[in-house]
Order: C-alpha cells, then structure tokens, then sequence
C-alpha cells in the first residue's frame, strides 16, 4: 500500500503504519471466531487488547465493520457446536458446557436464541396488580362478615360460649 492509496495520508511512513495496521488487525480479525473474546484473541496474536478497542472505538482503518463481521462468524461458530452437540451428544467426549454455550448462544444472537417472554418488570407489575386486587376482595369480604366473635367454629360446629383462653382469669 502506498500513501496514495490511503486517502489523507502522502507520507511514507504513515502508508507504513497504515500497513502495518491493516496486518495486525487482519491477524486479529483472523483469530477471533472461534475464541470469541477481545483480550484472548489479542493475547494469542501478540496484540494489547487496548489497541483492539482503540481500533474498534475510533474505527481506524474500517476496523469497526470488518470487527462486526468477525463478531458474526463468532456467532456462526457457537451454532455450528450447538448442532454438533445435538446431532451427537457425546460430539468431542462433551467438552466444555453446554450451558456456557447456550449463555453464550443467547448473548450472541439474542433474537434467535434468548428466551422471548414477558420482561421480568412486567411480570412484577401484573403480579402485584393482581395481588392488590385479591387484597382489595378480600377486604370487601371481610367487611360484609359479622364480627369475629359470632363465628367461633370448634371441629365445625358454631359454638357461643367462651373459648378457653377466652376465659376471665379471675372467674
């Protein structure tokens, strides 16, 4: 690559840096499907992970788009082992947790792979209305029964007399 085929820089030594750039990131690019991890991955290729993200964040060199696509054949490889592991159980004498993968399923490709139901705050919302609409019931029903006292039910017989520990202690 020469200075002119970057646009914006004429300088010998930035086409230099520029492909040198291009190279790590293209090791890194290279290496991430499979580990999945930003800092494994720049570990395992020689790279600082900081450098990773400072290519990702800033987009230096289209980094941003092509770290996408590698994200997705990442993604691409956890389903290839999800079908493994269910055309053969016993796929690689089961190496590795099948709950990690379907964790790792779910934040990868979540509309595919998350659970679709109603958010937990809806839940708690609807739960509490439908308490609260119990306790309000409850309250009527209460409130249109005779006093407590009335209704004494001993092995289900209405009894008027006095409990025993109902009983004047004086008496």
């Amino acid at each position: 690559m020469t200075g002119r085929e970057n646009p914006g820089s004429n300088h010998p030594a930035r086409a230099t840096y520029d492909e040198k750039t291009l190279a790590d990131q293209q090791r890194f690019l290279d290496a991430f499907p499979g580990i999945g991890n930003i800092s494994e991955t720049a570990k395992s290729v020689g790279i600082a992970p900081s450098q990773v993200y400072w290519w990702r964040n800033h987009n230096i060199l289209g980094f941003h788009a092509r770290y996408l696509q590698a994200r997705e054949e990442d993604a691409d490889t956890i389903e290839s082992e999800m079908r493994k592991r269910v055309k053969n159980p016993s796929f690689n004498g089961r190496i590795g947790s099948d709950i990690l993968l379907i964790a790792q399923a779910n934040a990868k490709r979540p509309d595919e792979y998350r659970p679709q139901g109603v958010p937990v705050v809806q839940v708690s919302e609807h739960v509490l209305r439908a308490l609260g609409a119990l306790a309000l019931e409850d309250a009527q029903a209460r409130a249109q029964l005779p006093p407590p006292e009335a209704n004494k039910v001993v092995e289900g017989q209405v009894v008027d007399e006095p409990m025993p520990w109902e009983a004047d202690e004086g008496g």
